[in-house]
């Protein structure tokens, strides 16, 4: 009786920790497909665009908001638990050099409430040019 109660709380143990690393990766999945397709959104929007600072037309859904300098915008990811977002341009390379004006560096960061109340987080960074 001693040894099959402990082989099913080993066992029962062993579930738990599948259940939870299944959860993990179906949220990092999840993140990883929201950053890539905000990436996309930024390219193809192009350089030129996201000078101007995003608008409507560029974010037109309710579920972004607009940075105040024009560089960037917030949005939340409801299939993540607690999830939030941010797509942010700056000029590179930093500090105004010859030709910074037409390539930015694009930041996608996303992050969600994981295991023991910890905050998961996914990024991706590009640099964009203009397409002349």
């Amino acid at each position: 009786m001693l040894i099959l109660s402990l082989a099913l709380v080993s066992l029962s143990q062993l579930y738990l920790a599948g259940m939870w690393t299944t959860q993990k990766a179906r949220y990092l999945s999840i993140a990883t497909k929201r950053a890539q397709a905000e990436m996309e959104r930024v390219q193809d929007l192009g350089v030129l665009t996201l000078l101007n600072g995003p608008t409507e037309e560029s974010y037109p859904s309710s579920t972004y908001t607009y940075h105040g300098d024009s560089r960037g915008v917030d949005f939340t990811e409801e299939n993540l638990p607690e999830g939030a977002g941010s797509v942010t341009w700056t000029p590179h390379p930093p500090g105004g050099a010859a030709g910074s004006e037409y390539m930015l560096k694009v930041d996608v960061i996303l992050t969600w409430q994981g295991a023991a109340r910890s905050r998961t987080q996914v990024e991706v960074t590009t640099l964009l040019t203009n397409r002349k």
